[in-house]
């Protein structure tokens, strides 16, 4: 291993690590509220919440375009080299999406009754839309500078921001506002107010990130025609892939009930634990594989390229094994009535995006290399494949139907992705490590199906409780038995010199584990 290869796994596993933790909290938050939602209104008025988020997302995704995406890439090759450039594409990414969102949240505010009435024909839905319109600028801005700190290669304030302060202050308010009796609208003008102090956090941390900023000595130099003609591309991809992922929920909004899509929503918000994992990986995987594309580096591509889908791999496997196997309890957690329907479609969700998770950062890679046209034919292709399938799926089979549209398309884009890295860099993330891996996987389905049969009858709590014990028992022994590659050795005796070396007679335990 060269000392490059070296100080890449270093900040590549502690960049990922921070963003794990901080995703893992944020996830975790967003789930706390969305589950307070649901518990507090019932499916029908989450599903009324979610019709309105939806409206919200797509004005907050056309004021923001690419610009965060752009931002980040501009400053992760320029950071440290050019002071300028950098402030100026600051400035530049995060006034123009405020303004952007300006208008925007004008344009939603005044349709809010035109979209409710005679796209979803509930003119009821008009005061949720209103309700999220002003939070629009704030949600752009904030977000921009979410990803243009990423460019530093620090995600402590990314993780902040983004995974702490805004859904623990969303979650905080959605209870006061709940408590003051303002009901489904008043989660709405909780999301709006926590955008508005993540925004104020952000600016506060890119401050501290980069003093230059505040330097007024130090002239700005926009690159804003080369930013736009970056993001541009970049916006077209992110909406269609917004719509791809939010196609189905829109679908049975169209075509089904308020009641379903609530239904919907949530059984498919478990599967963020699976992308949580990715999520993480491709925070620090993103500037550095763009760096490395700068620079020639074509090896260094392909090595980071194959160790960040491998961790995501490892973790992602095991998690994915118990959501299938816990559904029912897992969407129980929503209330009952939630049961029935949801649990199909979170089985349905969960093995698509394990497909997803098993490619790697191959959209990171194709959008970070250069090639956001490609980027955005693949995200044209997987959007109408989509839209075809739940106009074909939805009527007939409601839910389910909405779940096996979006899988189909999930998986068949990801795999398409795949294809395209290799043949343009010649480099894929497999080795003799994903067969073995999934012949574990394999071992622990098969150790779920036998045991699962003894205390199937005990309920969800204990179910679940179970089923990861047996998942982590078979993993746990995988580990003990076959060890791990050199990578994830070297990466591990780095944590644990950090960490275990406090706690006496833990390192020889750790260094057993690893093989």
């Amino acid at each position: 291993m060269t000392s490059e290869d070296a100080g890449d796994l270093r900040r590549l596993a502690g960049g990922a690590v921070i963003a794990l933790a901080g995703s893992a909290a944020g996830k975790a938050l967003l789930l706390a509220c969305q589950v307070m939602i649901a518990r507090l209104f019932g499916a029908e008025a989450f599903g009324m919440y979610v019709l309105g988020l939806a409206a919200f997302k797509v004005a907050e995704l056309l004021s923001r375009g690419g610009l965060g995406i752009a931002s980040l890439r501009f400053i992760s090759m320029n950071r440290g080299r050019d002071h300028a450039r950098v402030k100026g594409t600051l400035i530049s990414g995060v006034g123009l999406s405020f303004a952007a969102g300006v208008v925007f949240a004008v344009i939603l505010y005044a349709s809010a009754g035109l979209i409710a009435g005679r796209a979803f024909h509930m003119p009821e839905l008009t005061g949720m839309i209103r309700a999220f319109a002003p939070g629009v600028p704030l949600m752009a801005a904030s977000l921009v500078i979410v990803c243009a700190v990423q460019g530093f290669q620090d995600m402590r304030y990314a993780a902040y921001i983004k995974d702490v302060i805004q859904p623990g202050v969303c979650l905080s308010l959605v209870a006061a506002f709940a408590g003051l009796g303002l009901g489904p609208a008043g989660a709405a003008h909780a999301m709006t107010a926590s955008y508005a102090v993540a925004l104020a956090a952000a600016l506060y941390f890119v401050r501290r990130l980069f003093p230059a900023l505040s330097d007024p000595c130090l002239r700005p130099v926009y690159a804003t025609r080369e930013l736009v003609s970056t993001s541009v591309p970049l916006m077209m991809g992110g909406v269609i892939v917004f719509l791809l992922m939010w196609t189905d929920t829109i679908m049975l909004g169209l075509l089904a009930t308020t009641e379903d899509v609530g239904i919907y929503r949530a059984a498919s918000q478990p599967t963020i634990l699976l992308l949580l994992f990715q999520s993480a990986a491709n925070a620090m995987y993103a500037p550095m594989v763009s760096e490395a594309h700068a620079r020639g580096n074509s090896a260094r591509m392909a090595g980071l390229f194959g160790t960040a889908t491998r961790w995501v791999f490892y973790l992602a496997l095991p998690a994915a094994l118990v959501l299938i196997s816990s559904a029912d309890a897992v969407v129980s957690i929503f209330g009952p009535e939630f049961v029935d329907k949801g649990a199909p479609v979170l089985v349905v969700l969960t093995a698509a995006q394990l497909v997803n998770v098993m490619t790697g950062g191959v959209a990171v890679t194709i959008n970070m290399t250069g090639r956001q046209k490609l980027e955005f034919y693949n995200s044209l292709a997987m959007f109408a494949v989509n839209l075809v399938l739940n106009l074909l799926l939805v009527p007939r089979y409601g839910v389910i139907g909405a779940a096996a549209a979006t899988g189909v398309s999930i998986a068949l884009v990801n795999l398409v992705r795949l294809a395209e890295v290799y043949y343009i860099y010649r480099m894929h993330p497999y080795d003799i490590w994903y067969a073995k891996l999934a012949l574990c996987g394999a071992a622990a389905g098969l150790a779920l199906l036998t045991a699962g049969r003894w205390y199937s009858g005990l309920g969800g709590p204990a179910t679940l409780a179970l089923n990861v014990s047996v998942v982590a028992a078979v993993f746990a022994a995988f580990a003990v038995t076959v060890g791990f590659p050199r990578e994830e050795r070297y990466v591990f005796e780095q944590f644990r010199a950090k960490v275990f070396a406090r706690c006496p007679g833990s390192g020889a335990s750790s260094r057993r584990w690893l093989g």
